[in-house]
């Protein structure tokens, strides 16, 4: 095994594509939401998802100890809410970005697919944190665009054509 350079492994993990959403969550009834790419099922039962989120962000405090979170799939004409939330400090959700205009359920507006979930668990591993969530309800749209892709450090769009 040979020492991994920092920027060759980032460089080799970004060829793999992945979703863009959002996560948001309350903090004194305060809506917040920080976009992420690190999102996966873990179990279909229980029906459990994850994310990731980096230890030293500001917001991660409120993420690791809220008691619910929602995350929001993106779809391919939601850069600009993407770019947005993945901000240092640049956390708390416009009222005007969130679907029902109900701060204490901060769905985001034309979003894929909604998962409301319970945090299950967190566990600390290297500069990161895992959360854990249990599923609590979906709220998707089939008529929705196509998802926000991420790959080699830029967006990136389905090619229907083939």
């Amino acid at each position: 095994m040979t020492n991994l350079d920092e920027n060759d492994l980032r460089r080799a993990l970004s060829n793999f594509a992945t979703g863009v959403c959002l996560v948001t969550t309350l903090k004194d009834h305060v809506p917040l939401a920080i976009t992420i790419n690190s999102f996966s099922s873990v179990s279909l039962d229980p029906p459990l998802v994850l994310w990731c989120i980096q230890n030293e962000l500001s917001i991660c405090d409120a993420f690791v100890n809220c008691d619910r979170f929602w995350i929001n799939v993106l779809g391919e004409l939601q850069v600009g809410l993407s770019d947005i939330y993945s901000q240092e400090g640049k956390n708390n959700l416009d009222l005007e970005h969130i679907d029902n205009k109900d701060p204490e359920m901060p769905l985001i507006k034309d979003a894929l697919v909604q998962f409301a979930c319970k945090n299950d668990r967190t566990i600390s591993c290297g500069d990161h944190t895992i959360i854990i969530g249990r599923l609590c309800e979906i709220y998707f749209d089939d008529q929705a665009n196509r998802p926000l892709l991420f790959h080699r450090g830029s967006y990136a769009s389905l090619d229907h054509s083939s």
